[in-house]
C-alpha cells in the first residue's frame, strides 16, 4: 500500500476484506480499491501493469482503479458495489480534502431490498442449467452437459456483474466475464481452473462443427463439481455481501 500510495498518489484507497469459507474450502482474499483524480488516469494498460507488480507475490490480493468521479456518482445513484465497499470502515488512506460521499438511507433501503429478489432469480436460473447438465452428463455424448455447464456460469458473472455493477457485457467468453467479476467478487471466479475454462469457452465455440466430441478431451464429471461448487461460493460470497447492507460487519 505504501508503494501504491508513494506511486500514484491517490485520491483514497480502500482496503475491502473478503473472508475465509472453511466450509467451503474457500481462501480469504484481499480487495484493494484505488481512487485515482481523473487527471493522473493517463493509461489503464501502464497503470493495471504497475498494480500487478505491486503485488505479483501476494495470491489473493485483488488490486484495480476507479476514477473519484465514478465512485461519487455510484454512491449518489446507489451503485451496489461502491455502496457497500467504499465506506469510512474500509478506507485505509485518503489523499482529498472533501468527506467521503455517503448513499442515502432511500438508496441503501433499495438495495436491501432488490439485492435478495435479484439473486433468488439468478440462483433459480443456474440451478435449471445445472440440472440439465447433470442430465446430460448420462448421454453417450458429453458436449451438450458442457454447454449447459457454460450457460450456467455465464448466467452466473452476468447477472454478478448486472446486480453489482449495473453492466451487462455481450461477451460469452468465461475467461473475460471472470476477469470482470474478480474486481466485485474475487472468491467467486477463484473455484473454477484454467483447464475447466477452456473446456467451456472450447464447447461453446465449437458445439456447431460436427463429430466435435469432447469426451475425449475433458472431464465433464470434474467441470460439472467446479461448476456446481462455484455456485455455493457465489451464494455465500454474495450473503456476506448483503450483511454490509444491514450495517453488519465481514
Amino acid at each position: 500500500m505504501e508503494l501504491i500510495i508513494a506511486v500514484f498518489e491517490p485520491e483514497r484507497l480502500f482496503l475491502i476484506p473478503h473472508p475465509a469459507l472453511p466450509e467451503l474450502d474457500v481462501d480469504a482474499y484481499i480487495e484493494l480499491l484505488v481512487v485515482m483524480g481523473g487527471s493522473k488516469v493517463n493509461s489503464k494498460k501502464l497503470t493495471k501493469g504497475m498494480l500487478d507488480l505491486a503485488c505479483f507475490q501476494q495470491k489473493n490480493v485483488v488490486m484495480y482503479f476507479e476514477t473519484a468521479i465514478k465512485i461519487e456518482r455510484g454512491i449518489e445513484d446507489g451503485h451496489p458495489h461502491f455502496c457497500t465497499v467504499c465506506t469510512e470502515e474500509h478506507l485505509v488512506f485518503s489523499g482529498s480534502p472533501y468527506r467521503l460521499a455517503k448513499p442515502t438511507e432511500e438508496a441503501l433501503g433499495r438495495l436491501k431490498d432488490e439485492l435478495p429478489e435479484h439473486m433468488d432469480k439468478l440462483f433459480a436460473q443456474t440451478a435449471i442449467f445445472l440440472s440439465e447438465a447433470e442430465r446430460l452428463m448420462k448421454e453417450p455424448s458429453s458436449e451438450l452437459a458442457l454447454l449447459m455447464l457454460h450457460q450456467c456460469l455465464s448466467c452466473l458473472y452476468k447477472g454478478v456483474l448486472y446486480t453489482f455493477n449495473h453492466t451487462s457485457p455481450k461477451t460469452h467468453r468465461l475467461h473475460n466475464l471472470k476477469r470482470k467479476v474478480s474486481k466485485i467478487l474475487p472468491q467467486i471466479g477463484s473455484q473454477i481452473s484454467n483447464n475447466t475454462f477452456h473446456a467451456l469457452d472450447s464447447t461453446h465455440e465449437a458445439i456447431a462443427v460436427p463429430y466435435y466430441d469432447v469426451d475425449h478431451i475433458f472431464n465433464v464429471e470434474r467441470v460439472f463439481e467446479e461448476v456446481s461448487k462455484s455456485l455455493k461460493v457465489a451464494r455465500a460470497v454474495i450473503e456476506k455481501r448483503a450483511e454490509l447492507l444491514s450495517g453488519d460487519r465481514m
